[in-house]
């Protein structure tokens, strides 16, 4: 069997599992995001992401669009169920504030539900066409597929590169900047982890350059995402910097602390202009006065992400990836 067609039904497996058991829930939806069906969905849509260009593969691409709704889906269920935990802890945000989080929950959740039936989810019929293109696509040999492998990620590399150049490194918007330049980052990480083989690291030959050594933090170094999977045997496996991809690691969890930070400010500013009726800059002021002295505002949190994005992307650390 190719690899293409191995890591897709690695993944399929483990979903057709998840949604098999849904299928028996009073609440699907609510039953899948507790029990991470995002984790495979991230990996799919990474899948579908990679093969419908090594491909050119329409059927793919649709694909594509059937685990991205999906995943955004969960995604949006995780945002407001999240802040609704953390915020029910703190004492100073009125209980108004907290509801409308857990009402925005129980919103998603009902919009998941409803993406699971009308898109043949629960019953198998979606699973079944996703396997009929898989089945279907004509996959080629590891070395000609490693290599398509190769150019589609370093246009991915190109893209990122290209989208943080247009801002200059000056960050206006969490969402808009921070949490897009992450996303975009954090598809370069999760590309070797759904190819569970593809990718594998260099031999270190060389002592990491000063600019490296902040990056290689023991938490960094120790995390389990930063191993490379080795569950398909590859006969010509793609090798990339170690360093550089624990640099890319690094920036992806700093940047996520900065969006969390910033995502707070957001989502409470919501609540209390959907509870309180409060125009936009009354809103941030009490926002700011709920979270108390420890929050730091929106724009710090930018400025903060500017500075480390213009190292990590001055330093060349995507084009070292694959640097001899």
């Amino acid at each position: 069997m190719k690899t293409g067609k191995k890591v897709f039904e690695l993944q399929l497996t483990k979903i057709a599992a998840l949604l098999t058991n849904a299928a028996k829930q009073n609440n699907p939806a609510m039953w899948l995001f507790l029990n991470d069906l995002r984790t495979p969905m991230f990996m799919l849509e990474a899948l579908a992401r990679i093969y419908m260009k090594v491909y050119v593969n329409k059927e793919l691409e649709k694909c594509k669009e059937q685990f991205k709704a999906l995943e955004d889906a969960l995604g949006a269920v995780d945002y407001y169920a999240a802040f609704a935990k953390e915020l029910a802890e703190n004492k100073k945000v009125p209980a108004a504030v907290v509801d409308y989080l857990k009402e925005q929950t129980d919103k998603k959740i009902k919009e998941l539900n409803t993406i699971l039936k009308d898109e043949n989810w629960l019953n198998g019929k979606q699973l079944d066409k996703i396997y009929d293109t898989i089945n279907d696509t004509n996959w080629k040999e590891d070395e000609k597929e490693v290599n398509g492998i190769k150019e589609f990620y370093i246009k991915a590399i190109k893209k990122v590169e290209e989208f943080v150049t247009e801002t200059g490194y000056k960050f206006d918007n969490v969402e808009e900047d921070v949490h897009e330049l992450r996303r975009k980052l954090r598809w370069l990480s999760i590309y070797p982890q759904a190819l569970q083989g593809v990718f594998q690291y260099k031999k270190l030959n060389t002592k990491p350059t000063a600019n490296l050594q902040k990056y290689l933090t023991d938490a960094i170094i120790k995390s389990p995402y930063n191993i490379m999977p080795a569950t398909i045997a590859v006969q010509s496996p793609l090798h990339i910097s170690k360093n550089s991809f624990l640099a890319l690691s690094w920036t992806i969890a700093e940047l996520g602390k900065l969006k969390d930070e910033g995502l707070r400010v957001v989502v409470v500013k919501e609540a209390l202009q959907n509870t309180s009726l409060l125009q936009e800059e009354d809103a941030y002021i009490q926002t700011y006065k709920l979270l108390g002295k420890n929050q730091p505002t929106l724009e710090t949190l930018l400025d903060k992400a500017e500075i480390i994005a213009e190292a990590f992307f001055k330093e060349g650390n995507l084009k070292k990836l694959f640097a001899d």
